[in-house]
C-alpha cells in the first residue's frame, strides 16, 4: 500500500528534474546571425544564384550590419543558408528572423520564404504570403518559424535558407535558433525495483479517502556543480 508520504516523494523529484531543466539558460545555434563581423560566412549563396546576398550597413535591424539582396527587376528571387550540426526539433525552444522587405517593383505572392532541412534529407518550407496581415513592408518585422519546425517533432534541423521576395530588395537581420542548455546539468538515471511508470492508488489519511496517480521518474537531474554521490547496484 502506498502512503501519502511515498506520494510527495515522488512528486517531489518530479518538480527537482522538470524545475531545473525549465530554467536553464537557451544556446545559439547559428554563427553570425546578427552579421556582424561584417562578412557573410559560415552563411552562403547557391552558385548558381546570379544575385548574392552581402553584408551591408545602411540599414541593421540591430547592431551596425545586415544582410542584403536585390532582385528588382531580375524577375527572380534569391537565397541565403547556413548549416550547422543536426539540431533535435524537440530541443528547439525558439527560432526565427528579422525582414525588411522594399517592394518597389515587386510581384508574386509570397512575401518570405524559409528553407529548414533535415538530416533525413526531407525540407520544408516556412511561407509568409504577401496577403497575410502580418506580413510588412519597409519596416523591420519578425518572422516566428517555431509553428512550422514544431509540426517536424522528431527530426534534426540541419540548415536553414531564406528568400527574398520576388523582384524585390530585402534585408535579413538577427536570424536566431535557440535550444535547451543542459551543460549545466547533472542528469542520474533512478533506479528501482518497480517496473510500472504509473499506478492509480487509493489514499486514506486524517482528512478522508481520494484518488490519485504516482508517477515514476526515471531521471534526476541536479546543477553540475551539485553533483550526488553514485552508488553501485540497485537500492
Amino acid at each position: 500500500m502506498c502512503s501519502l508520504k511515498h506520494v510527495l516523494f515522488v512528486g517531489l523529484l518530479l518538480m527537482t528534474v522538470f524545475g531545473e531543466h525549465a530554467t536553464a539558460s537557451p544556446e545559439e545555434v547559428m554563427k553570425n546571425s546578427g552579421f556582424e563581423t561584417g562578412k557573410l560566412d559560415p552563411w552562403f549563396n547557391p552558385s548558381f544564384d546570379p544575385d548574392k546576398w552581402s553584408v551591408v550597413s545602411d540599414n541593421p535591424h540591430s547592431g551596425t550590419y545586415s544582410a542584403f539582396t536585390s532582385t528588382a527587376g531580375t524577375g527572380g528571387t534569391s537565397l541565403v543558408s547556413q548549416s550547422f550540426a543536426p539540431v533535435a526539433v524537440n530541443d528547439i525552444v525558439s527560432a526565427g528572423l528579422w525582414y525588411f522587405n522594399d517592394p518597389t517593383g515587386s510581384t508574386g505572392t509570397v512575401g518570405l520564404a524559409t528553407l529548414l532541412t533535415f538530416s533525413d534529407g526531407t525540407s520544408v518550407q516556412d511561407t509568409l504570403s504577401a496577403d497575410d496581415p502580418t506580413y510588412k513592408e519597409n519596416e523591420w518585422a519578425f518572422r516566428d518559424l517555431m509553428p512550422t519546425i514544431r509540426g517536424n517533432s522528431g527530426k534534426r534541423l540541419v540548415e536553414i535558407g531564406v528568400f527574398d521576395k520576388l523582384n524585390t530588395r530585402t534585408y535579413i537581420d538577427d536570424v536566431s535558433i535557440e535550444i535547451r542548455d543542459s551543460s549545466d546539468l547533472a542528469c542520474y538515471k533512478i533506479q528501482t525495483r518497480h517496473k510500472f511508470k504509473q499506478r492509480h492508488v487509493t489514499i486514506t489519511d486524517q482528512f478522508g479517502t481520494f484518488e490519485a496517480t504516482i508517477i515514476r521518474p526515471t531521471e534526476l537531474c541536479v546543477p553540475a556543480s551539485k553533483e550526488l554521490p553514485v552508488k553501485s547496484g540497485k537500492e
